[in-house]
């Protein structure tokens, strides 16, 4: 697995990573923030649809349960808006 230099991981509090298993973790490392940046402030589909492909690639080595997509959909809705995390990957740009 790839980690980028910009990653998601890093901007992260720890609170907002303590539902997340280690391989959960290791997928947020493997999120570019330029990514997020440029595509998925403006656009929250976007965004989720990004996390959830980073996780299906990084966990589920491309075969993530089908019945997990809506899942992890209405818990990172919630999550991304309980930790501010837009505002937190915009933060020191």
């Amino acid at each position: 697995m790839e980690y980028v230099k910009y990653n998601l991981y890093d901007k992260l509090s720890q609170s907002s990573l303590d539902d997340w298993g280690i391989e959960y973790q290791k997928a947020f490392k493997s999120m570019d923030l330029n990514r997020i940046l440029a595509f998925g402030l403006d656009n929250r589909e976007w965004l989720i649809g990004y996390m959830i492909a980073k996780f299906n690639e990084v966990i589920y080595d491309f075969e993530m349960p089908v019945e997990l997509h809506q899942v992890f959909y209405e818990d990172l809705e919630e999550w991304i808006e309980m930790f501010d995390i837009v505002e937190l990957v915009m933060e020191n740009l």
